[in-house]
Parts: C-alpha cells; structure tokens; sequence
C-alpha cells in the first residue's frame, strides 16, 4: 500500500522480478480513498465480510481498527469499524493483524488475528455489524503462544489434521 501526499491509498503487485504488474487507487463510491496521516495499516486478509474480496485492516489515529473490503478493480465493497461491548475496538500502535479467518472460537462469525507488542497471539471474532462476539488468548503447552513479528496466519479450518478442533496454518 501507499499513501500518496494527497493521502490517497494505492495497491501496488509486483511479479517476481519486482517489476509493477498492477496498481489500483483505491475508491469509495466512486471517490479516492482517503485515510489520514494519523492511520496505519495492520495488514491484510480476504473475505472477511463475505463478499469474496481482498479485506484491508487499519487503525485509525484514535486506535480504532475498521476492515474494509475491496473488489479487484480497488472498488470498496463494504466497511465496519469494530467494537467491543459497544465502544471503539482499540488496539495499540505495537499490536498488528497477523491475518484473518472464519469461525476459528465456533461462533460462526468472523476472526482477526492480532499479535500483541509481547508476540501474544489472540483470535477475535466479529459479527457482520463488526461487534465482537468472542475473543481468545491461545496457548501452546499451557502459556500464551507467542510468533516472531514476521509471522502471518495463512487461513483457517476445522479438521485439518483429522480431527474436529479449529486450525490455524
């Protein structure tokens, strides 16, 4: 992504050679996608909303996290800023999204992966409104399951390994 001095958000996909295969400003009805300079980018995901599309993640300067959904053409498709318990769903500066899924807690809705300043992971899931609806710290041998800052979750399922417990690759 980038932000051009006009604040505009572009997508930029490069070939494996690092020459630009495809760039998109970004739009909202129409209009350039502006985010502040306040705002940042916790990463990326797919299909978080359900509409089939690319899902972008930011924090806004205040903290707030919003998804936001965006078609091939860099068209957004649908938005929602999260909350929790009714209020502004924050997460500080040092935490990111490390990736998105479905149903991982079993509520059916929808997951943000987040990785703390500690490398703590936690799985939040979310309504269609964009209202959390569960939240688990995971745990790998009984403390917290900690991945380094280059790590990402790929996607998830349910019975991967055999079984009917919730993957995470």
């Amino acid at each position: 992504f980038v932000r051009t001095a006009s604040n505009q958000l572009n997508v930029w996909e490069f070939d494996q050679t690092g020459a630009a295969t495809v760039a998109h400003q970004l739009t909202v009805g129409g209009s350039p996608f502006l985010i502040d300079g306040g705002s940042t980018s916790l990463g990326t995901g797919r299909n978080f909303w359900g509409t089939r599309n690319s899902d972008l993640i930011l924090r806004t300067a205040s903290g707030q996290v919003a998804v936001w959904e965006f078609d091939q053409t860099g068209a957004a498709t649908v938005a929602h800023f999260l909350t929790s318990t009714g209020a502004a769903f924050v997460l500080d500066t040092a935490s990111f999204s490390i990736g998105t899924g479905s149903n991982f807690l079993g509520t059916g809705n929808r997951d943000l992966f987040v990785r703390s300043s500690t490398g703590a992971i936690s799985a939040w899931e979310f309504d269609s409104t964009g209202a959390m609806t569960g939240f688990g710290g995971l745990t790998s041998g009984g403390s917290s399951l900690t991945l380094s800052a280059s790590t990402r979750v790929l996607g998830t399922a349910t019975g991967l390994s055999g079984g009917s417990e919730r993957d995470m690759f």
